[in-house]
């Protein structure tokens, strides 16, 4: 995963972690992996699994319709005619430059995420 972590703290009351990764499909797919990584303890395995459903929304989100400009109608076609990864590939290559900027806080009773692109 082609990442640049700026901040990752434990702290007694929980975990804050920044980093920014480069908008491909397998850096999404890491910067999740190392999300699930770094909760897993610290939060029940049903917490984790729903959290890293909505994660992965939130993620390939940003990625496809922020930094790849695809639009849900033009994804709908895409996956229609069986040209999305084709597409998606194309539009990393346009948009090579294009970064995700990811933000976790965990504190005791509450759990904050924040993905810009």
């Amino acid at each position: 995963m082609d990442s640049t972590f700026t901040h990752l703290f434990k702290l007694s009351e929980g975990i804050s972690l920044e980093f920014s990764i480069l908008s491909t499909r397998p850096n999404v797919a890491g910067a999740l992996a190392s999300i699930s990584k770094l909760l897993r303890g610290a939060l029940r395995d049903t917490e984790l699994k729903l959290f890293l459903l909505a994660i992965d929304e939130v993620l390939q989100n940003a990625y496809e319709h922020g930094n790849l400009e695809i639009s849900n109608q033009e994804k709908k076609s895409l996956l229609e005619n069986d040209q999305l990864d084709i597409e998606l590939k194309s539009r990393e290559q346009k948009f090579s430059n294009r970064k995700l900027n990811i933000q976790l806080n965990l504190e005791k009773h509450l759990l904050k995420i924040s993905v810009t692109d």
